[in-house]
């Protein structure tokens, strides 16, 4: 990584404050998707996506944060039982699109992700079981990418920028729109595991104080932890 941009990223996570680039709205023009598709089998007979969590469907306040960030987009890729939960999103300002192949895994909604964003902008991409990422996280990511767009926007492009606490990466991730290609092509249900690993050098580490990037709702043992019951 080159030294401006490494100097660049110490200093957001420092919470320097840097300069945006903003929209009339104060929105950064990045596309925050949702991944709300999956059969979530391992949750059981519970449709995981609607488990309450702080007063509301879990994908209902995930959705929530996302809106309140700096993002000017939001969109909610669905499949499994999708009338149900575009209804758990009533009222709110987002854009939906149907993954058909939600059955083949996570990669088939992070492909439709990648098709849903214009050529030339930066995606987001959200996971619908990780209630505890909140709008510092996702704006901590935007900020990053953008302050890395004013310095270099061909370069920002090629990379993409994950959280990271207390050493360990987590999710989301805002990828550069050159990795749109790449997204297209995921295969099976790592999502876009493989690309990052892959593609080690082109990642930007994004400090933050917040253990939820790591902590996701698999199995009924995952909501304890988070102040989460079963439907009864």
């Amino acid at each position: 990584m080159p030294s401006s941009i490494r100097q660049l990223v110490s200093s957001i996570c420092r919470n320097t404050p840097m300069s945006l680039h903003p929209d009339s709205q104060g929105k950064v023009p990045v596309t925050a998707v949702v991944l709300a598709a999956g059969l979530g089998r391992r949750m059981g007979a519970s449709n995981k996506l609607l488990l309450p969590y702080q007063g509301q469907p879990m994908l209902r306040h995930i959705v929530n944060q996302a809106l309140a960030s700096l993002c000017h987009r939001v969109v909610v890729v669905l499949g499994h039982q999708s009338d149900v939960v575009r209804q758990a999103l009533a009222g709110l300002p987002v854009d939906f699109t149907d993954n058909p192949h939600f059955s083949e895994g996570l990669a088939a909604s992070v492909r439709v992700a990648a098709h849903m964003t214009p050529l030339d902008s930066p995606i987001l991409i959200m996971l619908g079981d990780m209630p505890q990422v909140d709008t510092r996280v996702i704006n901590a990511l935007v900020k990053a990418y953008d302050a890395a767009a004013g310095l270099d926007p061909s370069l920002a492009a090629t990379r993409f920028f994950q959280p990271v606490f207390e050493g360990q990466p987590g999710n989301p991730v805002l990828w550069g729109a050159s990795w749109r290609s790449a997204l297209q092509a995921v295969q099976g249900d790592e999502g876009a595991r493989r690309v990052i690993k892959a593609n080690l050098p082109a990642r930007v580490l994004v400090a933050v104080d917040h253990v939820g990037i790591l902590r996701d709702v698999d199995q009924p043992d995952d909501l304890a932890p988070m102040g989460m019951s079963p439907l009864l």
